[in-house]
């Protein structure tokens, strides 16, 4: 009898509250699998997670779940240890769900580091987020187009990134990413213009219009980039030939946020 491929799978849950003059704190830490979190205090008592995926990178059938409730007041920033490698499918798409919620009055930063889609990659993410009315909440997702070092150039890959962002119930923003079949099909002006990197900023709370300025000054011939700020949220672009280039300014735009020095993984 046939045996099947083994396939990874990972859940982490991660719960936080605040507790007097200790400022956040756990509540509750799940994990299971693959998935791993490191959970340490960070500037201005909030807390810093890590997550960390023990399988070394996502393929075909993979599974990944997490999950982060930040209770009222709380303060929370979240990252992954280094970047996720989408290795080479021989069919199956690998899974990645997020669930964010953000509760009355607390900030939560979505901070993963690149994702780095190998040729032939295969990935289905989405990401579901949960906003009290008066909660801060920033995200950054960047992603990588293969291996620069390597000289990878993709053939083919498929990917699907869907984001819900909800307020008080109420749907405030959607995105729907999709790179099916040939990559060199995705190329021009219209689509990804050579871009070997982009990456997607959405900021929701207070005067994101204060930001725009200071984001527009960072498009340059090595990394374009655009933003807009409408009903109490900003959302930025970001696109380059090297991966370097944009995730310095990356760096660099999450920093005008007020979430302090960004989490040290980003530096190491």
């Amino acid at each position: 009898m046939e045996q099947g491929l083994q396939r990874a799978k990972g859940r982490v849950h991660v719960s936080l509250l605040t507790d007097g003059s200790r400022g956040t704190v756990l509540r509750d830490l799940h994990q299971s699998g693959c998935s791993k979190a490191m959970v340490h205090g960070a500037e201005q008592g909030g807390l810093d997670v890590v997550i960390l995926n023990t399988a070394g990178g996502l393929t075909g059938g993979d599974q990944i779940d997490i999950s982060v409730d930040a209770g009222a007041r709380a303060r929370v920033r979240v990252a992954t240890q280094t970047a996720e490698r989408v290795y080479r499918s021989l069919g199956p798409q690998a899974q990645i769900q997020v669930m964010l919620t953000v509760g009355p009055a607390a900030s939560l930063a979505w901070l993963p580091q690149e994702t780095i889609l190998f040729d032939r990659a295969a990935i289905d993410r989405r990401i579901e987020v949960d906003l009290a009315p008066d909660a801060d909440f920033l995200m950054v997702e960047p992603l990588v187009f293969g291996r620069r070092a390597m000289g990878e150039v993709l053939s083919s890959v498929q990917m699907t990134d869907t984001w819900r962002i909800r307020q008080a119930g109420r749907l405030i923003h959607a995105e729907a990413f999709r790179l099916t079949g040939s990559f060199a099909e995705h190329q021009g002006p219209g689509c990804l213009d050579g871009a070997g990197a982009v990456a997607s900023l959405l900021f929701v709370g207070p005067d994101p219009r204060a930001r725009l300025g200071a984001l527009r000054a960072m498009t340059g011939d090595n990394c374009r980039v655009a933003a807009s700020a409408w009903d109490g949220r900003l959302l930025a672009r970001f696109m380059a030939a090297d991966p370097r280039h944009m995730r310095a300014r990356v760096m660099a735009a999450l920093q005008l946020f007020g979430t302090g020095p960004l989490p040290r993984v980003w530096t190491m």
